[in-house]
């Protein structure tokens, strides 16, 4: 593979052995690291988990609160290691593609016989003006373009990872404050920095949340609220609040939710003197060209091979 595939997870092998797809049901076979913490209680059900499906695991040391510092760890072991590209995957996700046959609309599940090749483009949309990038989120999924630019990071990330060693303020943990939101801040720390983010679109995830384990373990309303609380502190001219109710065991609880402008928040004019264009859409147009190029090639390769 040209990149680095790990698969974080937390007290919650049990949980997914019992579901009918996962993760590691659609990509163990590329043998990715399953990533645990060392004071993990369900050890021995990851070892059965990755014994079923694939997968090696690392152990994770539990100092870290929670994905944050996780995410990070990972980010700065690929830095050490001379990594170029690094995937990151939540551990309870469902892959769906439309579009898979040219003009085909319907949905499909995406077959793990085709997880190598989407994981290889998913990897190639990065790059030093586009460092960050991940796959839509279901709720999303009419976006048509092939790669929607200036979006949010979230539950699937692909990095460029000499970016990341260039600028070590890159990265997901800036304090407890952020944690429960620390992958839109990273987004912003990006776009107002002048780097692209970007979602790839034919190809979308489940964006559930509060299943057992994982972030639950950990994740609660205080921390909802103080990471919150800092975005529209830190982006005030990009991050609105609204209410919602509801949250684990309240479905009456009131908290603030925000809404983002990413594509505001972009720094057209940085990206330009970064990288010496005059224009952004001087580099999206062929960066879109060359990702539609290996989809479109990448489709009729799954047709010929009948999955």
């Amino acid at each position: 593979m040209s990149y680095r595939l790990v698969v974080p997870s937390r007290e919650r092998a049990d949980w997914l052995m019992k579901r009918q797809t996962n993760t590691l049901i659609k990509v163990g076979h590329l043998d990715p690291i399953v990533y645990i913490r060392e004071d993990d209680s369900q050890i021995k059900l990851y070892e059965k988990l990755v014994a079923r499906f694939g997968g090696h695991i690392v152990m994770q040391d539990p100092s870290a609160l929670g994905a944050a510092q996780t995410y990070d760890s990972l980010i700065d072991q690929a830095v050490r290691d001379g990594v170029e590209h690094l995937i990151v995957l939540d551990d309870d996700l469902v892959f769906r593609a439309f579009n898979w046959r040219g003009d085909d609309q319907q949905t499909i599940h995406i077959p793990k016989e085709g997880m190598a090749g989407v994981l290889n483009m998913f990897s190639k949309l990065t790059c030093d003006e586009l460092p960050a990038c991940s796959f839509t989120p279901v709720t999303k999924r009419t976006q048509r373009m092939g790669v929607n630019y200036a979006t949010p990071l979230m539950w699937t990330y692909s990095f460029y990872i000499p970016h990341f060693a260039k600028h070590p303020e890159h990265r997901y943990w800036q304090g407890k404050e952020i944690e429960a939101r620390c992958d839109l801040n990273l987004s912003l720390s990006l776009l107002t920095s002048g780097y692209l983010t970007a979602f790839m679109t034919r190809l979308f995830i489940t964006d559930n949340v509060n299943n057992p384990g994982g972030c639950s373990t950990y994740r609660s309303i205080d921390l909802e609220r103080q990471s919150v609380a800092y975005l529209k502190k830190k982006y005030p001219a990009y991050v609105k609040l609204h209410k919602m109710y509801g949250w684990v065991g309240d479905d009456k609880l009131e908290r603030d939710a925000p809404i983002i402008a990413y594509k505001k928040a972009f720094n057209e004019r940085l990206f330009c003197s970064h990288f010496s264009y005059s224009k952004v859409s001087d580099f999206c147009n062929t960066h879109l060209k060359e990702h539609n190029a290996r989809y479109d090639a990448f489709c009729q390769e799954a047709n010929n091979a009948g999955y």
